[in-house]
């Protein structure tokens, strides 16, 4: 005899919630990811200030990327024990924690520490939390929604460097970091709109009920 769960398998709705979800992706990646082109043009001046050679802005970009894949070993176990939300929560904080942090950077090794290492596990563990959960919400149309969530992160990478540029005229390096990180908040937004598709309850209503629905609107 089978388990009456066994017939109650949750499966992906390829929709309704699901769109919200993928909203939710869309900004976390969006505010945590749209900064990675406009690297240099933000460091510059503070780089030449720390006489930090070309070399040296390789191994800070280094080791964000590897700390933003290796992050990935993290996110299974962190699952397993806390939802989406809770995951991607805290790291779009430990994300926002380094790059305000990186405002008072004062040396290479302060910009690795915080930057690279601090802000690269944050956004890594939150940006694959939040597409482990768009992942458990489609299926036939999975890759509609993964388009759709990085369809903004693309435009906002055309559009940020310019954006950065006005603001280091107006507010210089530190000002600039600080309202970065103001920014890369949204993110937090982004993972309260994660949910667990075994927490989306479907709920029936009586036909007594929908029937006393449709009388009451039809006597208006």
């Amino acid at each position: 005899m089978k388990n009456s769960h066994d017939d109650t398998r949750k499966k992906a709705p390829d929709g309704g919630w699901g769109w919200f979800v993928c909203l939710g992706s869309s900004l976390i990646s969006l505010s945590l990811r749209s900064l990675d082109p406009s690297f240099g043009l933000l460091f510059q001046d503070l780089l030449e200030d720390l006489h930090i050679e070309s070399t040296g802005t390789s191994v800070i970009m280094s080791v964000l990327d590897a700390i933003v894949n290796f992050s990935g070993l993290f996110v299974g176990p962190l699952l397993k024990k806390y939802s989406y939300r809770k995951v991607a929560f805290f790291g779009s904080l430990l994300s926002c924690t380094g790059l305000m942090l990186t405002s008072r950077a004062d040396s290479m090794f302060y910009l690795i520490c915080t930057y690279s290492i601090l802000g690269g596990f944050g956004t890594g563990i939150a940006i694959a939390s939040a597409f482990v959960a768009l992942n458990t919400f489609f299926d036939k149309k999975r890759g509609q929604a993964v388009g759709f969530s990085m369809a903004g992160t693309t435009l906002a990478m055309m559009l940020v460097p310019q954006l950065v540029h006005i603001l280091l005229r107006s507010y210089g390096f530190r000002g600039t970091m600080l309202i970065i990180s103001a920014w890369a908040l949204h993110s937090v937004v982004g993972a309260c709109l994660l949910q667990s598709l075994e927490t989306r309850k479907e709920v029936s209503i009586p036909k007594v009920t929908y029937k006393f629905y449709l009388e009451f609107h039809q006597s208006l």
